[in-house]
């Protein structure tokens, strides 16, 4: 996956408060690719890719080995997003909700039930470069729960 793309590429990760289906793909899809297409910083075209992962997350990546994404650019990317949540009617921007997956199973949890909860993996969303992602996005949950405590 993303593998024209170098390991330090910058990863933005958007996480759905539902399930993405096929109609949802189409109209992202759509949005994603005009964005991509287009994504610059000052003039200068970025080169960058998104991908609709395990129906839940949008992984949005800019190489930055060419051009530096800027402020603006990002700004940018964000209203993207805003823009297809606002279409679908998808909230991607709720960061007391997470991913987790048990037995290959998907649900939402809110964070503050998480050590009540019965999963195995997290989707650990604040993941910043493509190496990050490829490794350290699934996680163990007992491992995501360590950056909580106070040592």
């Amino acid at each position: 996956m993303f593998d024209s793309f170098s390991e330090n590429s910058r990863v933005w990760v958007y996480t759905s408060n539902r399930f993405i289906n096929t109609d949802d793909e189409i109209v992202i899809r759509k949005h994603l690719e005009d964005f991509v297409s287009n994504w610059n910083a000052h003039g200068a075209l970025i080169k960058g890719t998104y991908k609709i992962y395990k129906d839940y997350f949008i992984v949005l990546v800019a190489d930055e080995t060419r051009t530096q994404v800027s402020g603006c650019s990002i700004d940018s990317s964000v209203k993207c997003i805003k823009s297809i949540g606002n279409e679908l009617n998808i909230d991607f921007f709720n960061r007391l909700s997470l991913v987790t997956e048990n037995e290959g199973e998907m649900k939402r949890v809110l964070l503050h039930d998480l050590n009540h909860e019965s999963v195995s993996f997290v989707y650990d969303t604040s993941v910043a470069n493509l190496a990050d992602f490829k490794t350290k996005f699934k996680v163990a949950k007992e491992d995501y729960l360590k950056r909580f405590m106070v040592k």
